[in-house]
């Protein structure tokens, strides 16, 4: 870790498939490798800022003890393989990639009159689940005030449909700089 966080109880429930405890535990880690512990949130200016090394490691655990289908890699794989949204504000644009890569990794409900993301128990933490589909808390924690912002209900994307924050869009650039990859 470039940050001195200790990732071995994360390998320990990734070596046991506990997948949800393993994706809390990555969260926490991550604030931590961020400098955000007190702030319960990864910004868009800490995830495009995440230190590289502590970026690798989690991705290697996710990938190594998923088979590739966890981890920043894999999430880095969906999200290049997006089409290029129409919008050219900056904010709707990275709001439409996010939408766009939520439902590839089944991260929404049924879109009706507006995008839904899960409430994060929903979520499928199983190696069925869709490939890149973990980890995820990294993106659903946010304070009310944000999620309120983008139409969320409570302190998640929980019924919210857009990423006003730039989270998703922040990591994958930061994913693809530090040159996450399979593991090996």
């Amino acid at each position: 870790s470039q940050q001195g966080v200790d990732y071995s109880g994360l390998r320990e429930l990734l070596l046991h498939q506990q997948w949800r405890d393993a994706d809390k535990l990555t969260f926490q880690l991550m604030l931590q490798a961020a400098g955000r512990s007190r702030d319960g949130w990864l910004n868009a200016e800490a995830l495009g800022s995440f230190p590289c090394v502590d970026l690798n490691t989690i991705n290697q655990l996710w990938m190594k003890y998923s088979e590739g289908r966890f981890g920043f890699a894999a999430q880095l794989r969906v999200f290049q393989s997006l089409p290029a949204p129409k919008q050219k504000d900056p904010v709707k644009h990275d709001s439409e990639l996010a939408i766009a890569f939520a439902k590839r990794v089944k991260w929404m409900m049924a879109e009706k009159i507006y995008p839904v993301f899960l409430p994060y128990d929903q979520l499928d933490f199983s190696l069925r689940a869709p490939f890149g589909h973990l980890p995820a808390l990294w993106f659903w924690q946010i304070p009310l005030m944000e999620a309120l912002k983008s139409g969320a209900i409570g302190n998640s994307r929980a019924l919210g449909g857009a990423d006003l924050q730039r989270m998703l869009v922040a990591l994958m650039r930061q994913a693809q700089a530090c040159h996450v990859k399979n593991a090996t």
